[in-house]
């Protein structure tokens, strides 16, 4: 589908004729009801990192450094920059309970869940240190300070910091 509008209103013009009025449509529902999978995205990467789950996490970084062109390092680390500091700012929530914790975070209450299972994996140091390892990988993929490391490596290190 990519990002050609007519084709993603064609969708979600399906999925209003399946779903009930009113549901909120979940990753789940695209996956079943147009077919598209959703394994090897930004997004399931990001719930593989938050959830520490290694094994996940290399598959999908595997799959992002032969398919270059579709996952381009210097589109992902801004999204994961931005997961990454839902989970700074959960971590400071006085409020952690999910009605309150979705408002302060601006986001869907299903998604302080996961903020909630990164938070417990990565410390507030070590998110810090994370904003560090997407930084350099950005930066570099981007060219400054980098004349020769191939995209592929970039994502795979940064990664891995984030992990170890």
């Amino acid at each position: 589908m990519g990002n050609d509008l007519r084709k993603v209103v064609n969708e979600l013009n399906k999925l209003q004729i399946v779903l009930p009025a009113g549901t909120e449509i979940a990753p789940e529902h695209i996956e079943k009801h147009i077919g598209i999978s959703k394994d090897f995205n930004v997004f399931e990467l990001q719930r593989a990192l938050g959830s520490k789950d290694l094994v996940r996490s290399q598959r999908i970084t595997e799959f992002f450094a032969a398919n270059p062109k579709d996952h381009p390092v210097a589109m992902i680390m801004p999204v994961l920059n931005s997961y990454f500091s839902k989970v700074y700012a959960y971590h400071g929530l006085k409020d952690r309970s999910g009605p309150a914790a979705a408002k302060a975070l601006r986001c869907a209450p299903f998604a302080v869940k996961q903020y909630a299972e990164a938070a417990r994996h990565y410390p507030l140091d070590k998110v810090g240190r994370i904003f560090g390892y997407l930084r350099e990988a950005d930066r570099k993929a981007k060219g400054q300070g980098n004349v020769s490391t191939p995209d592929a490596f970039l994502l795979k290190e940064a990664v891995f910091k984030i992990l170890h």
